[in-house]
């Protein structure tokens, strides 16, 4: 290995380009331990080469004249600096390049899904309910995108894209909380920016309540359901019979039907509150539900394979048909419950067992630690009473 004179300049090194005697040869510099130039046809390739732990390691700094000589100097500081210290600088730069190649092949899909294994699964209640959320409103916008690469803006146009504010303010403290829990394990450089700390949250105005069906919107949501799929139309008057929520109807198994005892099973990762829990069907409930196995088969393990189907239906007939309350808003489905709400109020029903029959916490404390019974029995009567009451409305 040939090492250069140390009064060699920056002209005298443009004469070993293209030289044949020394052409692929490395030339070291005598004032720089580790430097060395090996010429080519029409450059020089300057390396850094060094040993660690009886191993020979090198890395190319640059080809002069493309690179400067100022440059390349600056970099074998840079170089024989971090060896110095006790660092591997080849090494180094293989980690950081494993790292980079890594961080680009996670997309928000695969992070999302490793922060349900890690987090949600394990310290929510509902996992179900942030899954569908995220399936909802993130999956088809950002869901490809590589997670280190999603901005601030990026972040923004999703939460401004998303009509419903409360639903836009759920959807922002689930991202939030998937950076924060993601960064800490390793899918984000240290010095990366959540950028849901800077992202202001959608401001909920607290004046705007549940949409109110009327009576008279019942009676059209129920015709024009006639003109739908009869699945999704058996589903939608399963709502209406049952007050259930949407996820209770549309994630559940028929393994979680007792035909027998007329009860539909919501399993606590279907309930708000984390806990399994016994509906009482009514007669028409169990009509609905018969006609709609007899339909499927059966053979499906989630009464409704498409999760939004119900929801989508009903939101499209009120907005067909121009069913605006005095605001301008729309029905939707969890605005079901508010109607079965009020009507059995209407009907002088008792307040505890119509708030036991939305699954509503009622009793806090204490009490609510050692109370065990449900008013089976009595929710049985109410939900029997409401679907008379029903049928007689809509007919």
């Amino acid at each position: 290995m040939k090492t250069l004179d140390h009064n060699y300049t920056q002209h005298t090194l443009k004469t070993l380009i293209g030289r044949k005697e020394i052409l692929r040869k490395f030339i070291g510099d005598p004032n720089r331990s580790g430097l060395y130039f090996r010429p080519a046809k029409d450059s020089l390739k300057a390396v850094y080469r060094y040993k660690d732990d009886g191993k020979t390691f090198t890395t190319t700094i640059g080809s002069y004249p493309i690179t400067s000589l100022s440059n390349i100097y600056q970099k074998w500081t840079e170089l024989r600096s971090q060896k110095i210290d006790g660092t591997n600088p080849v090494l180094l730069m293989r980690e950081q390049e494993r790292k980079e190649s890594l961080k680009n092949k996670y997309t928000l899909n695969y992070v999302f899904e490793d922060f349900m294994d890690n987090y949600v699964s394990k310290a929510r209640k509902n996992p179900h309910c942030v899954l569908g959320h995220y399936n909802c409103h993130v999956r088809d916008k950002l869901g490809d995108m590589i997670f280190a690469d999603i901005d601030l803006v990026d972040c923004r146009d999703l939460i401004d894209s998303i009509k419903g504010k409360r639903q836009g303010h759920t959807i922002y403290q689930i991202l939030k909380q998937c950076w924060l829990h993601q960064h800490g394990r390793g899918f984000l450089e240290p010095s990366a920016t959540n950028p849901f700390l800077i992202l202001k949250p959608p401001v909920i105005d607290k004046r705007i309540r549940d949409r109110l069906i009327t009576d008279e919107e019942m009676k059209i949501l129920w015709d024009k359901l006639s003109t739908r799929d009869r699945r999704v139309e058996l589903g939608a008057k399963l709502l209406i019979h049952t007050a259930c929520r949407v996820g209770e109807i549309n994630s559940n198994s028929w393994e979680n039907i007792d035909w027998e005892n007329k009860n539909l099973i919501i399993p606590k990762d279907l309930d708000k509150e984390g806990k399994a829990r016994l509906k009482p069907l009514s007669d028409q409930s169990m009509a609905l539900l018969d006609e709609l196995r007899f339909i499927t088969g059966n053979q499906d393990r989630l009464i409704f394979v498409n999760r939004n189907v119900i929801g989508k239906n009903l939101r499209k007939i009120s907005m067909d048909n121009n069913l605006q309350d005095k605001e301008g808003r729309y029905f939707n489905a969890h605005d079901l419950r508010s109607y079965f709400s009020t009507n059995c109020r209407k009907l002088r029903l008792d307040h505890k067992i119509i708030e036991s029959c939305l699954s509503h916490v009622t009793e806090k404390g204490a009490s609510a630690h050692y109370s065990f019974y449900d008013y089976e029995d009595e929710k049985r009567e109410l939900f029997q009473t409401w679907s008379n009451h029903v049928d007689m409305m809509v007919s």
